[in-house]
């Protein structure tokens, strides 16, 4: 009597019918995984091959991505960061002439950067000091002016 992996040969039964499944089974469990791993080995082959010729268009794809990703997070912090300056501005008015006198100053600063104006104002810093006093200073009191205006045209039409 011959005798596979402990069952007898002529024996048919139950016990050789749920070995040869079992084997069936791990058989075909293998077989899958094997062509699992024969599948992503041949992906990651062709597109690592693909990377190799075309890294310019991968470059592109990826800078497109960033693209859109600094987008999908950019986009709700402007919205929620422009809710919250118009809930500041309204509760503190005060804050347009400081945001006011930092556009003036910063315009000044791009003018006196600028090389022919530099060049120009060498050597007078008084000038310069002059020139940042009457530009911020004729914003602020140019707005508080309009606001002034406002205030008096609201009084008289009402």
């Amino acid at each position: 009597m011959e005798r596979r992996l402990g069952i007898e040969a002529e024996r048919g039964g139950p016990a050789r019918a749920s070995v040869q499944r079992a084997l069936a089974v791990a058989a075909a469990v293998s077989t899958g995984f094997m062509l699992v791993f024969v599948v992503a080995g041949l992906i990651s082959n062709f597109f690592t091959s693909w990377l190799d010729r075309n890294a310019k268009y991968a470059t592109a794809l990826i800078g497109v991505g960033l693209v859109v990703l600094g987008l999908v997070i950019s986009i709700p912090i402007v919205v929620w960061g422009s809710t919250l300056v118009l809930h500041w501005l309204e509760r503190f008015p005060g804050l347009l002439y400081v945001g006011g006198a930092v556009l003036a100053w910063t315009a000044v600063k791009m003018i006196t950067d600028e090389p022919l104006v530099r060049g120009l104002l060498a050597g007078h810093a008084l000038l310069v000091d002059a020139l940042y006093v009457l530009v911020i200073g004729g914003t602020l009191g140019l707005a508080w002016l309009r606001k002034r205006r406002a205030l008096t045209a609201k009084e008289v039409l009402s």
